[in-house]
């Protein structure tokens, strides 16, 4: 079942932070990731992941969720790198 939202919510699962997206985040992914449902987060944003690892990691530790509003990220995404900001709002390119 889908997960209807407008947020961009990107709900991590078990011990792999297996990557669950709703239609909202096929943005983040770019055209290059329809495989990335249902992957570790690590092999979605393998490009990020000394950033966004130790980030997920502060999640598992203490409980307590990241908020990456004007955090600078350079995803490989339709076939070059750009640089993204995420929001509540979307993802800003």
């Amino acid at each position: 079942m889908p997960l209807p939202s407008k947020a961009q919510i990107i709900p991590f699962w078990g011990p792999n932070l297996v990557a669950i997206y709703n239609d909202t985040n096929r943005e983040i992914f770019g055209t290059e990731r329809p495989w990335a449902l249902g992957q570790p987060a690590r092999k979605c944003w393998s490009e990020i992941w000394d950033v966004l690892g130790s980030l997920l990691e502060g999640v598992v530790t203490t409980g307590e969720a990241f908020w990456a509003k004007d955090h600078p990220f350079s995803v490989e995404r339709r076939g070059y790198t750009e640089e993204t900001y995420f929001d509540p709002r979307g993802a800003k390119m």
